[in-house]
C-alpha cells in the first residue's frame, strides 16, 4: 500500500493496477511525469504486473518502445 498526499493505493499483484495511467506512484501517475516515454512504449495499457513479469530492468521486454530512445 502506498501513502502520499493523503492517499492510498493498494497495487496488491498489480493485475488490475496500469502502469503508465493509474495513480500507484508517489507523485502520481507516470504519464504525466514522463509523457515522452509513454508516447514511445508500446505498452501504453500494460499493468504493473504485466511489466513485471516481462522484466522491467535494463533490456527488460516491459521497456519496448516505438523507435530506440538513446542512439
Amino acid at each position: 500500500m502506498l501513502l502520499y498526499q493523503n492517499k492510498k493505493r493498494k497495487v496488491g499483484n498489480g493485475e488490475k493496477t496500469l502502469f503508465w495511467k493509474d495513480d500507484w506512484f508517489e507523485s502520481g501517475a507516470l504519464r504525466y511525469r514522463f509523457p515522452m516515454l509513454v508516447e514511445l512504449s508500446l505498452g501504453k495499457d500494460m499493468s504493473v504486473a504485466e511489466i513485471w513479469r516481462l522484466r522491467w530492468g535494463v533490456g527488460g521486454g516491459g521497456w519496448q518502445c516505438r523507435r530506440r530512445i538513446f542512439v
